[in-house]
């Protein structure tokens, strides 16, 4: 079977090629890396974050929008906690052994025999309650004289006719 010629772009034509993606990362560079590492293990601001990292600061913010960031950040977070999280155990039993506070002790004691779990239990209420300014006259029979005294109030009397 004979092979087809290669179609070529007609005379004058240009070619175009796709648009240049930050290489399928969304924003995730080899900066910003950087600025979110020395953020989470070295404790900086993100000011000085960005600038370590030769970002602008403006530029680093707007990354920790985009998702895909946002998701690396956290991921670096949930390892930072983890990792520090058997010093924070063997601080809270020497605590427990060691304190000269026996409140501290007594504290520290029972947060390990919890298992980490607090026996606190925190309830919010909303009430919301609308008061209106001014003075409530209550009169009971409406006689004369309760009639002549809502008058000279004004906007009371108009309750008073409708009964």
């Amino acid at each position: 079977m004979p092979e087809k010629p290669q179609q070529l772009p007609a005379r004058g034509s240009t070619t175009t090629k796709p648009a240049r993606t930050q290489g399928g990362k969304g924003g995730l560079t080899r900066k910003v890396k950087a600025a979110i590492d020395r953020m989470v293990w070295h404790g900086r601001k993100r000011t000085e974050a960005a600038a370590d990292a030769k970002l602008t600061d403006d530029a680093f913010r707007k990354a920790l929008r985009k998702p895909i960031v946002l998701r690396y950040y956290n991921e670096q977070l949930d390892v930072l906690r983890n990792s520090a999280r058997p010093r924070a155990l063997q601080r809270i039993a020497d605590l427990a052994d060691k304190s000269e506070s026996e409140k501290v002790g007594l504290d520290a004691a029972k947060y390990l025999d919890s298992g980490g779990k607090s026996d606190q239990t925190n309830i919010n209420l909303g009430v919301q309650v609308n008061v209106s300014p001014g003075y409530v006259i209550a009169v009971p029979s409406a006689d004369k004289q309760a009639r002549q005294i809502a008058q000279q109030a004004g906007s009371v009397a108009n309750c008073l006719d409708k009964r």
